[in-house]
Order: C-alpha cells, then structure tokens, then sequence
C-alpha cells in the first residue's frame, strides 16, 4: 500500500507538471493573498486615477465580512450594504466595483470561480515591456456583473505576478493595456499600488492604503 501511494503521488505530481495551466487563475490567486483577506476586518484605500488632464479620486472603507462600504467625500460621508444597494447608492457601488476590482483583481480570480472561462498560452510576449510571459485570458460570462462580457488578458510572470494586462470591457477589441507595479504586501495580501499606460497618458495608482 505504500510504495501505491507513492506511485499514485508521482503520478499526480507528473500530470501537473504535463498541464501547468491546471488551476492557473486560483494559482494567481492564491499567490495573491486570497487566503490571507479571509482573515481580515476591514481595508482602507483612496483609489487615483489621471487621464490626459483629467484626474478623479475617492476615498474607501470596506468591511468584507459584513459588505460594509464607506465612501468619503469633501461633504459627506455615505454608508451602505452590499446586500442592500438603495437606487440612491447604485452609482457609488458601481464606482467601488470599479476601483476595488483595480486594487483586487487576483484575488476575484478565486472569488468569481464559475463566472468565467479561461484560456492559457505559454511563452508570450507582452505588448508593452516585451517581458516573456505566460498569457491567461479571463472571459466573464454574459449574465455576470455589471459589465458582462469582459475580458481581462494577464501577462504573467515565473512567479504568477502581473507583469500587464489588457482589459477589454464587454469583450471589446480594443483594449487597455496597463503595466502592474509597486507591489506591497499587506499583511499577506500583495497589493500593486501602481498601472500606468505604454506613453503615461493614463495612470492609476492606490494610496494610503491599510489592511487590518
């Protein structure tokens, strides 16, 4: 029974190593930290974004475990459920949806197992610092979230990092391609604080950022 269970175990290891993009995308996740945010309270972010001259920034605090959301602003202060989304709050969660997918997107890797499709291609050039990668492209499904459809392509390196990806809303052809850099981590989850565009005429970057 032993020597089965050895054999059976290089078995396994050998048909892993046959088909590395076997569970890629929790792979990626998992490298990421999901694990480690189960265990936490709260998180704390302003998300910054600048287009050409056009800049926008907000303010954030989420409590995962109760789907707390609080949005500050120069006037106010807005609190809301994710379980109870008022018609008053809907553009406020569509704009946390939006920058918290920016800030965690690895991590929805495992959270919205089910909701996509994926597909894996090995020794890839990404398009914008020519970085030998692995590409695995995410398709949500039509009937998922408030954008159905999109695409994210993730260019990854031999450590499962984004190095870029290009993300296509509603699966668009043309896409934004981004770099991902400034990674942190913050107590076990490894944030990228930093994505800017080819030429820097688009940036988005994470400040005063804390997970407890």
């Amino acid at each position: 029974m032993k020597y089965l269970i050895v054999i059976v175990s290089i078995f396994l290891l050998s048909c892993d190593m046959e088909n590395p993009s076997k569970d890629l995308p929790l792979r990626v996740a998992e490298r990421y930290g999901v694990d480690a945010f189960e265990h936490l309270n709260n998180i704390n972010f302003t998300f910054n974004v600048k287009k050409g001259e056009k800049q926008v920034l907000r303010d954030w605090k989420w409590y995962p475990k109760s789907n707390l959301v609080i949005k500050y602003t120069e006037n106010d202060t807005i609190e809301y459920k994710r379980s109870n989304i008022s018609e008053s709050n809907k553009k406020n969660d569509g704009q946390f949806i939006n920058d918290s997918y920016w800030l965690l997107f690895p991590l929805h890797l495992k959270w919205d197992k089910g909701g996509y499709d994926y597909t894996v291609a090995e020794n890839v050039r990404s398009p914008i610092t020519d970085s030998l990668t692995t590409k695995l492209v995410i398709k949500y499904k039509s009937d998922q979230g408030y954008t159905p459809g999109d695409i994210y392509e993730l260019f990854l390196d031999s450590d499962l990092r984004i190095v870029e990806w290009i993300y296509r809303p509603n699966g668009s052809k043309n896409g934004k391609g981004v770099v991902w850099e400034g990674e942190k981590d913050f107590n076990g989850v490894k944030i990228p604080l930093n994505h800017r565009n080819k030429d820097g005429s688009f940036k988005l970057w994470f400040e005063n950022v804390e997970v407890n």
